[in-house]
């Protein structure tokens, strides 16, 4: 059966959109990253290696996902995502004498890698796919990131400075975000219900260390 021209021109909107999606998760990895690491030269307050290991370990899951259901457009924005992350943390971890692991890093790993391992148990005794269930998928992207991104928020408040984050990170976040949250409203299926409520919560999450920024670095 030949397709009507509206939802042929619908789905070839929605690629199109894919297309574009993957043009901007790229520049966004790009972005984050390289301004997070030109701001690591000259302060380390407000930086958290914790916050930016747990968000790397949520792109590597993201990626070995993509492979799996070969999906180019998806494995191109996360391999930027990983590529650059690996490059913050090792700058930051190697290079930069002035930053020490905090207090803050400890409990932001731990939360995350405790919560990994909740996923891990639950995906094993549920007899559920580890990459592929919904729930455990946002189950990781609540525990890996806006968790993280909550502990980056309240180290900003402890340290009283917003300093280590830069404002292309904080916007070009928020695009990213944005742009994940418009492709996962777009499915109607109950089971990516999960993931869109992690995506929902990672944008709560970024809004909350976005608003502690703005009261430390503008107001």
């Amino acid at each position: 059966m030949k397709q009507l021209p509206k939802k042929r021109w619908l789905l070839h909107g929605k690629k199109a959109f894919y297309y574009f999606a993957t043009i901007v998760g790229v520049i966004c990895a790009y972005y984050f990253n390289s301004s997070q690491i030109e701001r690591a030269e000259e302060t380390v307050r407000g930086i958290s290696l914790g916050m930016y290991i747990s968000f790397n370990l949520s792109m590597i899951l993201s990626l070995i996902l993509s492979f799996q259901a070969k999906n180019w457009n998806l494995i191109l924005q996360f391999l930027a995502w990983v590529l650059g992350g690996i490059i913050l943390i090792c700058f930051v971890f190697l290079r930069v004498e002035d930053y020490s692991w905090l207090v803050m890093d400890t409990i932001i790993l731990s939360c995350a890698l405790s919560g990994l391992i909740f996923t891990i148990a639950r995906s094993l005794t549920k007899h559920v796919n580890f990459f592929r269930d919904s729930a455990t998928k946002g189950l990781n992207g609540i525990f890996l990131k806006s968790i993280p991104q909550f502990g980056l928020g309240i180290l900003m408040i402890i340290q009283g400075s917003g300093e280590g984050l830069t404002f292309v990170a904080i916007f070009v976040g928020h695009v990213s975000i944005l742009m994940r949250l418009i492709i996962v409203w777009s499915e109607k299926k109950n089971r990516e219900r999960w993931v869109r409520r992690a995506d929902e919560w990672n944008l709560i999450s970024w809004a909350f260390v976005t608003l502690v920024w703005v009261i430390k670095e503008v107001l």
